[in-house]
């Protein structure tokens, strides 16, 4: 069984629909203090849509304050960065019960630049220190190849039930780092 972090962003849907071509799977989501419940929405409509499971996963105060030190608020939008996040969050899913046999998580070329956990080596590092696969399927690829997988994967149907924007807003703020990388990948 394949534990797919699933965060509602185009990149974990991808991912989603890559893991179910291969084994059975699982999901993951965690509410960790983000400011909307639009990433967990967008989560359980795209577990429907893959008839998957979805664990939605409280954080513990003593999580989220690991999880948080070492974050930065962005000047320009005010949304936060959160260095690491991907650690935590594969260490968690890899122990939730039922465990799984693998993890994975959507990671692409244009995040290797900005995250740490994002790059090929970190990827290798959780493999060895879990004691399992860590799957990050796309991670030497750049957002257009992703969504063009999504697109393949669910159709327009997945990708309008994704959710990229830190700030939650509806429509989505267009301005935070994820708005715009995902506006690259659907326009360059």
């Amino acid at each position: 069984m394949i534990r797919v972090l699933l965060s509602g962003g185009i990149d974990s849907a991808a991912v989603l629909g890559w893991a179910v071509e291969r084994d059975t799977v699982t999901c993951i989501a965690y509410r960790y203090g983000q400011r909307h419940e639009r990433e967990i929405e967008s989560a359980e409509r795209i577990a429907r849509l893959f008839d998957v499971g979805l664990i939605v996963r409280e954080l513990r105060f003593e999580d989220r304050g690991a999880l948080m030190a070492g974050s930065e608020q962005d000047p320009i939008t005010g949304s936060v960065v959160i260095p690491g996040r991907n650690e935590l969050f594969l260490r968690l899913a890899a122990t939730t019960g039922p465990e799984p046999d693998s993890v994975a998580f959507g990671a692409t070329l244009e995040d290797q630049r900005d995250f740490e956990d994002c790059r090929p080596d970190f990827v290798a590092r959780m493999s060895a220190e879990l004691g399992m696969p860590v799957h990050a399927p796309f991670i030497g690829r750049r957002k257009m190849d992703v969504i063009r997988f999504a697109r393949a994967a669910g159709g327009d149907l997945l990708l309008r039930h994704t959710w990229s924007c830190y700030m939650g807003n509806a429509p989505a703020c267009g301005k935070c780092p994820a708005c715009v990388n995902r506006l690259k990948g659907f326009y360059l």
